[in-house]
């Protein structure tokens, strides 16, 4: 960075008096009404760049005589060092203006030989050149010298956007080395003073720099610490335009989830994703242009292919606000790059089936169409071909093709799953497949379309079985039960009886096969039985020519005669079994026990009379 903007004089042909008394100022000589210290201030700026010392001077007698309270500050003194005007240098010094050390360290600095001829004249208002440090200065003291002179050239007509956003810069500079040495006070203080520091302070000149002056390259590691740094230091941080670094940092596009993770991704997200998506399809172990040809290892290939997956998920997502142009530009990319990066295009597609991208609106479907003719793999061919399904069925309506020229795209879009329909959506087909039944009969067409809805997940609640009830056949009420769309415990018996007339007996008990109502009887039975009966319902069905009637009645009876059977011999309780006895020996007692205590027998004595040894003293005595 540059320390201190030059400040420039626009030249004018007005005299000396003009600069010093302006009339637009409100000043005149025979008055005494004073001016503020800011216009005074003004009036010595422009005497400094003349270098008219008399007018400068003359102003300053002004200012005394009529008790004015206005002092020169470092400003004018910076200015008249930087005209080179001893004169005026000397004047200034004499009426007060001072550089602190803070300020004379920083114009020491930026002057450099420029204020060396000066030292005497500054040493005598005790400003000593040979004691400051240059390679140290306050960063804060720094910036507010700049913007004073950036203010004082806006004044002058010099306004320069190139210089405010140098200083931005160097702000941003300062602000991020105090947060990366930890210094938190420092570093909140330097970054709030830039030009948008109300909203958050903007990285990305910053970044833009480095990688500019850095022969390596900008590491996404690197914008990332700085970042975590800034946001460490409590001061947030503007939404960072990645658009705006493309070609500039390293492994560019796994920044895309690191930011978006953190709340900082901003700028042109489309732009962005038109880059990506054509980097995206070189991203192969072999690359081909024409004749030329090129390899990259597959760890290379590998590592580009995950960053933007990653990068896809953030910017590719279903809620991607995609224009028509942006859709019509992949069709075009994807149709030119399929056939000589089949590769590196099956995963991009591939990767933003799954990310929805191909959701929007956007994408009509005869651009779907189009990427399904030039897809690298069948696999691509039918997701695309399911996807334009689906967006004619969004676009135009199931109404659309409720009609025998277009009921073969209904059926297509069921098989592939790209349409299932909800409740409303069933009835209206049941509806429709109604009119094409005949009188007696359920085409097979029907009845494959059934099990098509059955198959992709088709939402039957809410259906009436009854309101398909033909007049003379149960048509579809009968297909439907028959495929388990719905159960006979979904059939209400007394909404169905009042569809179906009773059967009056004559003739017999059951209705005949000749009867008209035949059919409607025999499905009303059926209801009957597989309610009752539900254990039997597959056994039944998968016999053929089963009359309902017969086996319903003959399965109550049956039952009606176990019951009697049942009220006229009872069977006999079990009891229940008790263990056998335990039997138990009376234990032999002594009857004298309690009178005559137990005595130890004492074995027999011998009748020869006890056996004596030899008398006399025994051994050891």
């Amino acid at each position: 960075m540059f320390l201190l903007h030059p400040m420039r004089q626009g030249r004018r042909n007005t005299t000396a008096m003009h600069y010093m008394w302006p009339y637009d100022y409100g000043f005149y000589s025979d008055s005494d009404r004073p001016l503020d210290a800011g216009k005074w201030s003004d009036a010595l700026t422009r005497a400094v760049l003349r270098k008219d010392v008399d007018a400068a001077r003359g102003l300053f007698d002004h200012t005394f005589w009529h008790n004015t309270d206005f002092k020169p500050d470092w400003f004018h003194l910076y200015l008249a060092v930087q005209q080179q005007d001893r004169a005026t240098v000397q004047l200034l010094v004499t009426h007060g203006a001072r550089f602190d050390k803070e300020q004379l360290t920083i114009a020491a600095a930026a002057l450099k030989e420029v204020i060396a001829p000066f030292k005497s004249i500054l040493a005598e208002g005790g400003m000593r050149l040979d004691r400051v440090d240059t390679e140290n200065y306050d960063a804060r003291t720094a910036i507010a010298m700049d913007k004073r002179l950036l203010a004082e050239n806006a004044k002058l007509g010099h306004a320069n956007p190139q210089e405010t956003a140098a200083l931005d810069l160097a702000i941003v500079q300062f602000g991020v080395r105090a947060a990366r040495r930890k210094n938190t006070a420092e570093a909140r203080d330097i970054l709030h003073q830039t030009s948008g520091g109300v909203d958050g302070v903007d990285l990305a000149p910053l970044f833009r720099h480095l990688a500019a002056t850095s022969a390596a390259g900008l590491d996404a590691a690197v914008v990332l610490g700085i970042i975590d740094d800034v946001r460490a230091a409590g001061v947030n941080v503007q939404p960072l335009a990645l658009e705006t670094l493309s070609g500039k940092v390293e492994d560019f596009y796994t920044l895309v989830t690191a930011l978006d993770a953190r709340g900082v991704l901003g700028g042109d997200t489309a732009s962005l994703r038109d880059v990506m998506l054509h980097s995206w399809c070189f991203a192969q172990t072999q690359l081909t242009q024409g004749d030329f040809s090129i390899e990259q290892s597959p760890d290379a290939a590998q590592r580009q292919r995950a960053a933007f997956a990653a990068a896809a998920k953030v910017i590719c997502g279903k809620d991607s606000d995609v224009t028509p142009d942006e859709a019509r530009r992949y069709t075009d990319l994807h149709t030119r790059q399929a056939p000589r990066h089949g590769d590196a295009v099956a995963h991009m597609d591939e990767t933003l089936l799954q990310t929805g991208f191909f959701g929007a609106a956007a994408f009509t479907p005869t651009l779907l169409e189009s990427l399904a003719a030039a897809a690298p793999t069948d696999a691509l061919r039918g997701a695309f071909n399911k996807q334009a399904q689906a967006r004619q069925f969004e676009d135009k309506g199931l109404y659309h093709f409720l009609s025998p020229k277009r009921f073969d795209t209904l059926r297509a879009a069921l098989r592939s799953g790209a349409f299932v329909p909800d409740a409303d959506d069933s009835e209206d087909i049941l509806r429709y497949l109604k009119t094409r039944c005949a009188l007696r009969e359920v085409p097979e067409d029907v009845v494959q379309t059934l099990r098509e809805m059955k198959t992709a997940g088709a939402d039957f609640r809410g259906i009436e079985v009854t309101d398909y009830l033909g007049a003379k056949h149960p048509l579809l009420a009968k297909t439907l039960l028959d495929l388990d769309i719905v159960s006979a415990r979904d059939i209400r018996p007394q909404r169905l009886s009042k569809r179906i007339a009773p059967h009056k007996g004559l003739g017999g008990m059951f209705v005949q096969n000749t009867d008209r109502d035949y059919a409607l009887s025999e499905f009303l039975y059926q209801v009957m039985f597989e309610r009752t009966y539900p254990e039997r319902t597959q056994e039944m069905r998968a016999k053929r020519g089963v009359s309902y009637q017969r086996v319903y009645t003959l399965a109550q009876l049956s039952k009606q005669v176990d019951a009697i059977k049942a009220l006229q011999s009872p069977p006999r309780p079990k009891l229940p079994s008790l263990p056998p006895p335990k039997m138990q020996l009376p234990e032999k007692k002594n009857p004298y026990a309690d009178y005559y205590p137990y005595t130890r027998p004492r074995p027999p004595s011998s009748p020869y009379g006890s056996i004596k040894g030899r008398s006399g003293p025994k051994p050891g005595y």
